[in-house]
C-alpha cells in the first residue's frame, strides 16, 4: 500500500514539475501578414498582421509592446504606422501603415526582443519579416495591353460581321453575282462557283432561277413557253 502511495506521489510531483515547463517555453510568432519574403502587395492602406502564442494584446502591456515595432524601407528610412489592437483577440497585433508605400520595393519588419505578454514573459530575439509590394507601372502596361486587344477584337469582329450581313442581303434582293469572279476568288470551276451561289441565295430566302430541262432529244434543252391564249 506504501508503495502505492509513493508511486502516486512521485507521478504528481512529476506534473507538477512539467507545468512551469511549458509556461517557460517562450513567446512566438505563429503566423503573419505578408508573410516573410512573400511579394506582389498592394502599396495602399497596406497593414502587417501579426499573431503570437500568448497573450500580448492586454491592457497592462499595450503601451510596452507599441515601442517594439519598427518598418523600414531598402534605405533604412522608417516608415511610420500605427499599431493596433483587437479587444477579443489579444494574441493578434497590426500594423497600419500610415501614408502609402513604394511600389516594387522590398520593406522589413522588425519585431524587437523586448515584445512581452500580460505574464511578462519576453520574446527574447528580435524577429525580422520583409515584403515586397507590387509593380503597380508594369500592372497598368498589362492592363493598358489587354484593352488595346479587346477593342481591336471588337472592332475586326464588328467589321467581318457587317461584310457577312451585307452580303446576305445582296444574296436575299436577289443581286446578281458573277460566277466567274467567285470562282477566281475560290479557286474553283464556274458550276461549282454557280452552285455555291444558288446554295447560299436559297439559304438567305433569295429566288433560285429554275434551270432549263434537258429534253430526251439529243441531250438539247428547252425552256417550256406558257401557251398563248387564243382571242
Amino acid at each position: 500500500m506504501k508503495r502505492i502511495h509513493k508511486i502516486l506521489s512521485i507521478a504528481i510531483l512529476l506534473v507538477l514539475l512539467s507545468c512551469p515547463l511549458s509556461f517557460a517555453a517562450g513567446l512566438e510568432l505563429v503566423n503573419s501578414y505578408p508573410q516573410d519574403g512573400a511579394g506582389g502587395f498592394e502599396p495602399i492602406n497596406l497593414m502587417v498582421k501579426l499573431e503570437f502564442n500568448d497573450n500580448v494584446g492586454g491592457e497592462g502591456v499595450q503601451k510596452a509592446n507599441e515601442t517594439v515595432f519598427k518598418v523600414v524601407d531598402p534605405t533604412g528610412k522608417n516608415v511610420p504606422f500605427k499599431v493596433l489592437y483587437t479587444p477579443d483577440q489579444n494574441t493578434k497585433i497590426s500594423l497600419l501603415m500610415s501614408g502609402d508605400l513604394v511600389p516594387n520595393t522590398e520593406y522589413k519588419v522588425t519585431i524587437g526582443k523586448n515584445l512581452q505578454t500580460i505574464n511578462g514573459v519576453f520574446l527574447g530575439a528580435d524577429k525580422i519579416l520583409t515584403f515586397k509590394t507590387r509593380d503597380v507601372a508594369k500592372d497598368s502596361t498589362l492592363s493598358t495591353i489587354m484593352m488595346f486587344v479587346m477593342v481591336g477584337a471588337m472592332v475586326g469582329y464588328s467589321a467581318w460581321d457587317t461584310k457577312r450581313k451585307a452580303k446576305k442581303e445582296a444574296l436575299a434582293s436577289g443581286d446578281k453575282v458573277n460566277p466567274y469572279k467567285v470562282a477566281k476568288e475560290k479557286k474553283v470551276s464556274v458550276e461549282k462557283a454557280v452552285a455555291t451561289t444558288d446554295k447560299q441565295k436559297a439559304k438567305a430566302g433569295a429566288p433560285v432561277k429554275a434551270k432549263p430541262k434537258t429534253t430526251a432529244k439529243a441531250g438539247t434543252t428547252e425552256t417550256k413557253k406558257a401557251p398563248i391564249k387564243k382571242k
